[in-house]
């Protein structure tokens, strides 16, 4: 028995305790991570190499119902779960929330 679970949205989440039995719980708010402000960038090679990680690995691949090459956000979301990277980091560029900052950091790896 398996059991799939999927967000319907970003949140940022506050005042984590950690239950006697272990559980951890938090007070959740809906949060926008990335502002894209009608801008293209330019990630054509990270797409294309996105693309190629999941041809080689396709159980990465299967990890998502829909792969949605199309969209910035998702192809920029998925390299911060790859990049080897700590995890100071990914939150630094999920914090600033600034898109041109991070496709200039995956183009800067890419390439």
């Amino acid at each position: 028995m398996g059991i799939t679970v999927e967000g319907q949205y970003c949140v940022k989440i506050h005042n984590i305790a950690t239950e006697p039995d272990g559980l951890r719980i938090g007070e959740c708010e809906p949060c926008e991570i990335w502002s894209s402000s009608g801008n293209t960038y330019d990630l054509q090679s990270a797409t294309n190499r996105l693309k190629e990680i999941y041809d080689k690995y396709p159980e990465v691949a299967k990890l998502y119902s829909e792969l949605k090459f199309d969209e910035p956000e998702w192809v920029i979301n998925r390299w911060i779960e790859l990049l080897p990277v700590n995890a100071e980091q990914k939150q630094h560029f999920l914090h600033h929330g600034d898109t041109n900052r991070v496709v200039a950091y995956l183009n800067q790896l890419i390439d």
